[in-house]
């Protein structure tokens, strides 16, 4: 094989020196499904290790429930709704339009991850204050 069919080989399949799998992210079709996932990966594991904390440090602290026990638990219950609704949600998402539904699955995520924020100041309002232990 000639090394210049190679060359016009690469420039036409897009793989020129440079060029990465980066690109994706300036296409305008593409970067707004990375940026949904990512921050909607970042919004659940930051709520998940918040509310493990706080229940973990409350259970330690007025029951008799081992912490790791407790952490535990809440990993499993954050992880069985995908276990249980992942083929459900394959069928839906290829019987209607994915952009509509991306839509509606974030704008609900986004009611019920500020029910869950509005939530936690009010069953640990006691957790969440800041000591200052200079005083």
């Amino acid at each position: 094989m000639s090394e210049t069919s190679a060359l016009t080989r690469a420039k036409k399949t897009g793989a020129q020196h440079g060029d990465s799998q980066f690109r994706l992210l300036r296409e305008r079709r593409f970067a707004p499904f990375f940026w949904t996932q990512f921050l909607g990966a970042l919004n659940d594991n930051v709520f998940k290790v918040g509310f493990t904390s706080l229940v973990t440090f409350q259970a330690a602290r007025f029951s008799g429930v081992d912490p790791k026990t407790a952490a535990f638990l809440i990993s499993a219950i954050f992880i069985i709704p995908f276990v249980l609704f992942s083929a459900t949600s394959g069928q839906v998402a290829d019987k209607y339009d994915k952009a509509r539904l991306t839509r509606f699955v974030k704008t609900f995520e986004i009611v019920v991850m500020l029910i869950g924020d509005l939530q936690l100041p009010i069953f640990f309002y006691d957790s969440l204050l800041i000591k200052n232990p200079f005083c």
